[in-house]
């Protein structure tokens, strides 16, 4: 493998956007306008101390929504365009926004969190990365504060800049 590889940490491969956050007390609703407002496909979970407790994407609200609609026919009502291009990207159809309000992301999130260190190694990135059904890990710093994220974009993206 090419030397430069070899050498990538999680800082090197990390985005430099400051990790964003979602409160579990709030509801799914504001998490997915939060999520799409921001181009963004998940976030982690912080509980009321600011401790992160899991992490929500738009997989798992669309799945949800999936859920919902079948579960909550009665509550049907006018929906929200963002909504609607959300189920329409997960191939849902239209989702409730209602049902959206009353549920809490602490509800519909994954708990846990896949971390690694800043300076972890490209391949302990990769294991980690491979461990679960996600496609990001997030970087702590010493003291456990989350400080960034790696996604596949960003190790192919960082793989093929030390290729070149």
């Amino acid at each position: 493998m090419n030397e430069t590889i070899e050498r990538l940490t999680a800082i090197d491969l990390m985005s430099g956007d400051p990790v964003a956050y979602l409160r579990g007390d709030q509801s799914v609703g504001e998490a997915a306008r939060f999520l799409l407002e921001r181009g963004m496909t998940g976030a982690p979970v912080e509980d009321e101390r600011g401790s992160p407790i899991g992490v929500l994407t738009l997989t798992d609200i669309a799945r949800l929504g999936g859920r919902t609609l079948r579960a909550k026919d009665d509550e049907a009502c006018a929906v929200e365009e963002w909504f609607d291009e959300l189920g329409e990207r997960q191939g849902l159809g239209s989702i409730p926004s209602r049902a959206f309000r009353k549920l809490q992301v602490r509800e519909a999130m994954s708990s846990g969190l896949r971390t690694v260190r800043l300076d972890q190694p490209l391949a302990e990135v990769l294991d980690a990365l491979l461990e679960g059904p996600y496609r990001r890990v997030f970087v702590r710093d010493p003291g456990g504060t989350l400080v960034g994220v790696v996604g596949l974009v960003d190790v192919v993206r960082a793989v093929r800049n030390g290729l070149r």
